[in-house]
């Protein structure tokens, strides 16, 4: 869901930009409550990567990058908990 709704928000199509905005946020915050770390959902959304689907190039890979390393940072300034036992 956090790969499809980044290239949702970054692509113009049928939904807005703010659904599909808020729908990334939504998927990052459920990894971040599960307990995965930063690097760990990376690695996660590099090795998931759908070999049919377009390819990300690197400015791109670097913003999705940048936004989940923003809602992480914003989640943790939060305190919104997260499940130790999660996907590290």
């Amino acid at each position: 869901a956090i790969a499809e709704g980044f290239v949702q928000a970054c692509v113009p199509g049928p939904r807005s930009y703010e659904d599909s905005l808020k729908d990334y946020v939504r998927a990052v915050l459920l990894a971040y409550q599960k307990g995965y770390s930063l690097t760990a959902l990376q690695f996660e959304l590099q090795a998931a990567q759908d070999p049919n689907a377009r390819r990300l190039a690197q400015d791109e890979l670097e913003l999705r990058t940048l936004w989940t390393s923003l809602i992480f940072k914003t989640l943790r300034c939060m305190k919104i908990q997260r499940d130790s036992a999660g996907g590290e």
